[in-house]
């Protein structure tokens, strides 16, 4: 198999297409603006927390997953 040299500098790095755009996203939202959380905030951030801690969590595959094949209820149910 032939090698093609892409660049010379070797921090280059080759990532899928898919992971690049969401990495796009990631990096438009890093620069929201930051507030002090309530109490009320703390005391929900607390909670998932604890959820997390004792599995009560879905992965982001499955909640992508989900959220495709609700959409597709609903779609269809409008029809």
């Amino acid at each position: 198999m032939a090698t093609k040299t892409v660049s010379k500098n070797k921090d280059f790095v080759t990532i899928p297409r898919e992971l690049y755009e969401e990495f796009l996203i990631w990096e438009k939202t890093k620069n929201v603006k930051v507030v002090k959380p309530t109490k009320k905030d703390l005391r929900i951030i607390a909670r998932g927390e604890r959820n997390f801690k004792a599995g009560n969590y879905v992965s982001w595959e499955q909640l992508k997953n989900e959220l495709v094949r609700s959409s597709r209820r609903s779609s269809s149910k409008s029809n």
